[in-house]
């Protein structure tokens, strides 16, 4: 096999980003953190239409790197919602009140429009279920239309909570099967898993060496923590020579 690798200061955001949208691969395996990365608690007060005042509090992640133009900078930007109005968002409670959507529409557009002076910025804290991928230096937020490929790749994001908000991106750009895990897990466990799924994967549907793979978890706070989704009946292929891949 061809690899090519992204180690140290060359794991940063846009070389990450670079090579998952523009070298085509076949398989993508991503070792790291991730899951819960710094953020902030945000707290806005707007008006709806009606004259209503409200309140929403929200997680708030921001990712920054390089540009390809020189001088300027890539901003990613994700927003985790918690409250609105004192209620714990998707609530029964709040789904019970009954609030028109154009409110929410309202609130929207405010916290677009809106400048740092007027949200209330809380400290720093860990964002859980972030779908953030830390890089060497920032956080790469998977918001993904088309991924590089000849033929839908395989990923394997070996990292904590790697499935929430993560794998529907990787799948909705085409990725054919993605393994991802359910919380935060061990590094020894990783390792592990890792090796003994690869040694098994290629005489073996991707499901199968998942599912053989998780006996090493056994009894351990990671055990049944990685999960596949996509097509359950995909392959990996041997590679006939590394000139061909």
């Amino acid at each position: 096999y061809f690899v090519k690798e992204l180690l140290g200061k060359k794991a940063n955001v846009f070389n990450f980003s670079k090579n998952i949208k523009h070298f085509p691969y076949d398989i993508f395996h991503i070792c790291t953190h991730g899951g819960e990365v710094e953020g902030h608690i945000v707290e806005e007060d707007f008006t709806d239409r009606d004259g209503n005042r409200h309140t929403v509090i929200y997680e708030s992640l921001l990712s920054i790197s390089p540009s390809l133009r020189p001088g300027l900078l890539t901003v990613q930007h994700m927003t985790y919602f918690k409250f609105f109005d004192g209620m714990k968002w998707r609530s029964a409670e709040l789904k019970a009140k009954e609030i028109p959507h154009y409110v929410f529409a309202d609130m929207q557009n405010y916290m677009k429009n809106s400048k740092a002076v007027d949200k209330k910025i809380g400290a720093k804290k860990k964002v859980s279920n972030s779908a953030g991928i830390q890089c060497s230096d920032s956080v790469y937020l998977p918001m993904l239309q088309t991924i590089a490929s000849h033929s839908a790749p395989f990923i394997f994001n070996n990292a904590c909570w790697s499935w929430y908000n993560v794998a529907e991106q990787f799948l909705g750009a085409s990725t054919r099967s993605y393994i991802g895990t359910l919380w935060n897990v061990q590094n020894h466990i990783a390792v592990a898993f890792a090796k003994q799924f690869y040694e098994l994967a290629f005489t073996s549907s991707i499901m199968e060496a998942v599912h053989q793979s998780q006996a090493l978890a056994k009894g351990s706070d990671s055990e049944n923590i990685y999960m596949v989704w996509g097509l359950h009946f995909s392959k990996l292929s041997h590679a006939k020579s590394k000139i061909t891949s």
